[in-house]
């Protein structure tokens, strides 16, 4: 029951330390649904309650249920809630009116549209590319000295994927990067809502016009894909077609930095782990799946309840936001034998980082091969890799939905 446990407040915001782990999994045992309530700090509408789901049986049962369990908050809540809700910032408009708050039938639609840019086929030829990028951006770190991995490498690697794929010229792309950061999906201050209104509108800016230069002259990337997109006669009309694009490069972008850093800082916490990887490259593969299992970037996934529905005595009540939290769901030791073990030779990859059912992750095939690359490369190119300080002592970040190393410091050799 949620009043029996003694854990802070707001678990949400325990994504912000480096190992929350400890607390997940007490939450786990004593209070598997935990009600806690919305505020700006932790939700993107802070009004009403947040419950917070840590068992892998009970994330099933919500993920795979859309008409008890939506994705968007707006056609759950009850009217008088919807009143009296305050007027959104321009970035959460934005944010909610993309493909990840939308369900079926707008869903449907707007993933079938945009499906044929992420299938195996698309994702293997940019495989090539992706491996140039990664080995530009190693010979520019220093050969025996300090860096920091996750500023000059991991975030850099996906940036460049993602723009190469909208067909993005190298001159814009700076701005790319300050867009991303400058967007905080949980603002705690006037300044921080100001600068995220900003980076959105700039790049919804450049979107159109990136948009309108593909219709008169079409390229091979995906902006002029999506631009072409048909299904049944339907296409994507402007305001679809942009915020697909910012979704493409917010999500696409700072979920696979954030996961190449948590991978490498998982593998030099133990040097076993990395000297195991260098010595069997061909590990990789199952090296990606336990790092997506132990430490992914996806912090939780939302989603809101069209009715009431009871759950380990609890009462989930129409219009709440249901949060299931992924590095405890991924941890569940019902499900997962010696789950707070490292083991790359786990056969059971029934993990939930790119979620389940009908809102299964997009981009999850291209995050694979990003991070397989991303990880895979600096092994082979810097066997002698090694952290600056203890692993405990590294930051880390939770930008809405995205938790991840903040930096990384490194000894390249």
């Amino acid at each position: 029951m949620s009043s029996t446990i003694t854990t802070p407040s707001d678990p949400i915001l325990l994504g912000r330390l480096a190992d929350p782990h400890v607390h997940y999994a007490r939450l786990q045992r004593e209070a598997p649904i935990y009600r806690i309530d919305a505020t700006p700090q932790n939700s993107l509408i802070s009004m009403g309650s947040i419950w917070v789901v840590t068992r892998y049986d009970d994330a099933i049962t919500i993920l795979r249920d859309p008409e008890r369990f939506r994705q968007s908050p707006f056609s759950t809540m009850p009217p008088e809630l919807l009143a009296a809700m305050p007027p959104m910032p321009v970035f959460m408009q934005t944010v909610t009116q993309s493909m990840l708050l939308r369900d079926p039938p707008d869903h449907t639609r707007l993933r079938g549209l945009t499906n044929h840019a992420f299938t195996p086929r698309a994702i293997k030829r940019l495989e090539g590319q992706t491996q140039v990028i990664a080995d530009r951006l190693i010979d520019a770190l220093p050969e025996r000295g300090e860096t920091d991995l996750a500023l000059n490498y991991s975030w850099r690697l996906p940036l460049a994927v993602i723009c190469d794929m909208m067909g993005i010229p190298e001159e814009d792309r700076p701005q790319f990067h300050d867009w991303v950061l400058n967007l905080n999906l949980m603002p705690t201050s006037p300044e921080e809502v100001e600068r995220s209104n900003v980076a959105v509108l700039q790049f919804l800016g450049y979107a159109e016009r990136l948009v309108e230069a593909r219709r008169k002259s079409p390229r091979d990337d995906v902006t002029t894909a999506l631009v072409q997109a048909e299904q049944t006669g339907d296409q994507l009309s402007m305001d679809e077609l942009k915020t697909t694009l910012v979704q493409l490069l917010f999500a696409g972008h700072e979920t696979s930095a954030r996961l190449i850093s948590n991978g490498v800082l998982t593998l030099l916490k133990d040097r076993s782990r990395w000297d195991l990887l260098v010595a069997e490259p061909a590990r990789i593969d199952a090296v990606v799946e336990e790092i997506l299992r132990f430490e992914s970037s996806s912090h939780h996934l939302d989603r809101w309840a069209t009715e009431d529905f009871e759950m380990h005595g609890e009462t989930i009540r129409r219009g709440d936001r249901v949060l299931v939290l992924l590095p405890a769901v991924n941890r569940d030791p019902s499900r997962f034998e010696r789950p707070d073990e490292v083991d790359f030779n786990r056969t059971d990859k029934g993990h939930l980082a790119f979620g389940h059912g009908i809102h299964f992750c997009l981009g999850a095939q291209l995050a694979r091969m990003e991070t397989r690359i991303g990880i895979g490369t600096l092994a082979r190119r810097l066997p002698a890799l090694r952290l600056k300080a203890p692993g405990d002592d590294v930051p880390w970040d939770l930008n809405g939905p995205i938790r991840g190393v903040r930096e990384l410091p490194v000894i390249t050799g």
